[in-house]
């Protein structure tokens, strides 16, 4: 599935305006209420339409960045952290130790890392993990979708798998230095 994310995580930052049509379509399957089905599943959104139609605007007027390159170092750090959240259902950017992504990405280099990370809890597809970050429903900073259009990240890692409480999960851990 990496692969597959990161194709998909690369369209959005280089082509923003293509994306948004992606956002469209998923604001046309939405009820009135926020309620959506992907791949068989409904999910229910918190802020509803409007955060969705606020993505589509974001994304007409965004300015396209350079793609991501796959690390596998990064990509470690990534199924760490799903290792540990997914069988406890845990949630959260800090691992139990208290540890954070960049610590976390750390650990599997050579010098420090900086890096952001967002995470996604039940979305069944790549293009559902995407949306989900971009549209960052129910997060008033909009961190995850800030994080997708950063020009000083470089190299991107992910871990997927199971998730106690969710079903699934994926983490997308983005570092500013050039890591394969």
């Amino acid at each position: 599935m990496a692969q597959p994310l990161l194709e998909e995580v690369n369209l959005l930052r280089t082509n923003p305006r293509e994306y948004a049509k992606f956002v469209e379509e998923r604001l046309r399957n939405m009820d009135a209420q926020g309620f959506y089905k992907s791949e068989g599943v409904s999910y229910a959104s918190v802020e509803g339409r409007a955060a969705v139609a606020e993505t589509i605007a974001f994304l007409r007027k965004a300015q396209p960045v350079k793609p991501l390159v796959l690390s596998n170092c990064l990509s470690n750090a990534a199924q760490g952290h799903v290792a540990e959240q997914g069988p406890e259902g845990a949630t959260g950017h800090y691992s139990a130790n208290g540890a954070s992504p960049s610590d976390r990405a750390t650990r599997h280099l050579s010098g420090t890392a900086y890096c952001g990370e967002n995470i996604s809890y039940g979305m069944p597809t790549p293009r559902d993990v995407v949306i989900q970050f971009v549209v960052d429903d129910g997060v008033p900073t909009r961190g995850h979708r800030e994080n997708l259009f950063k020009d000083d990240y470089k190299s991107v890692g992910f871990g997927f798998g199971p998730h106690k409480k969710f079903g699934f999960m994926a983490v997308e851990l983005m570092c500013m230095n050039a890591i394969r």
